[in-house]
């Protein structure tokens, strides 16, 4: 079981990602912004953020760049969740340090299988 931190403005979203996870017996919790979504990080340090791109306020890359500042947070594994389609755009925030992209319209299978995926890395490392 994973604590996967969920960070999008969408309601909906939140809620298909949330039920998705916790069918699954992962511990999922969720944040509609990236101001409240970075202050959840600090008080819980998930093993996962799935982090929504654009936001209004702090948007996710803003939230990702706060959490590789801080020494205790830059470990913890980022997916972009965005419709900003395309292998450059994905190239991009590869290049800022998520560990993945998930472009949206995401399949909720395909998003169990990337959360399994890194939570069984990081429990090697």
């Amino acid at each position: 079981m994973a604590r996967v931190l969920v960070i999008d403005d969408d309601e909906d979203v939140r809620d298909v990602v949330l039920t998705a996870l916790e069918l699954r017996g992962h511990d999922g919790t969720a944040a509609c912004d990236g101001a409240s979504g970075l202050a959840a990080v600090r008080a819980h340090t998930p093993d996962v953020v799935l982090l929504d791109c654009r936001m209004p306020g702090l948007d996710g890359p803003g939230v990702l760049a706060a959490m590789q500042a801080d020494p205790l947070l830059r470990r913890v594994p980022v997916v972009f969740m965005t419709a900003d389609g395309g292998e450059e755009a994905k190239a991009s925030y590869l290049t800022q340090g998520a560990t993945d992209v998930l472009e949206k319209p995401f399949e909720p299978l395909a998003l169990l299988e990337l959360v399994r995926s890194i939570t069984a890395g990081k429990r090697l490392d």
